[in-house]
C-alpha cells in the first residue's frame, strides 16, 4: 500500500496517470473475461454466443420495451401490451380467451 501523504503533487499526478491507465487496462482484462466465460456458457447449451445475441435482438421489440404477452403454442409471438394487438391475439380474444391467458 502506497502512503500518499509523504508524496508531493508530482508525484501524486504520476500516481494518477498510472491509476486512470490501470483502470483502462483493468476494464479491458473483465471484457475478455466475461466474454470468454458468456460464450462458454453458450458452448455447454449448444448455441454460439453470435446466435444467443441474434435471438435475443430479435426478440427484443423495436421500443425496447420487454413483451408481457406471449402466444401460448409459438413463444416467438410475443406483445409488449403498447401498440396494436397482433393478430393472433386479436384472434384468441374474439374466440374467448382473456387476456391474462397470454401474460408472461
Amino acid at each position: 500500500m502506497v502512503d500518499i501523504s509523504t508524496l508531493n503533487r508530482d508525484e501524486l499526478e504520476e500516481l494518477k496517470v498510472q491509476i486512470d491507465k490501470r483502470m483502462v487496462e483493468l476494464e479491458k482484462e473483465q471484457k475478455v473475461a466475461a466474454l470468454a466465460e458468456m460464450k462458454e456458457i453458450a458452448k455447454r447449451h449448444g448455441v454460439s454466443l453470435e446466435e444467443m445475441v441474434k435471438m435475443a435482438s430479435s426478440t427484443a421489440s423495436p421500443t425496447g420495451q420487454l413483451p408481457k404477452f406471449q402466444h401460448p403454442e409459438n413463444p416467438k409471438h410475443t406483445w409488449t401490451g403498447r401498440g396494436r394487438k397482433p393478430k393472433w391475439l386479436i384472434e384468441a380474444l374474439e374466440g374467448g380467451a382473456e387476456l391474462e391467458d397470454f401474460a408472461i
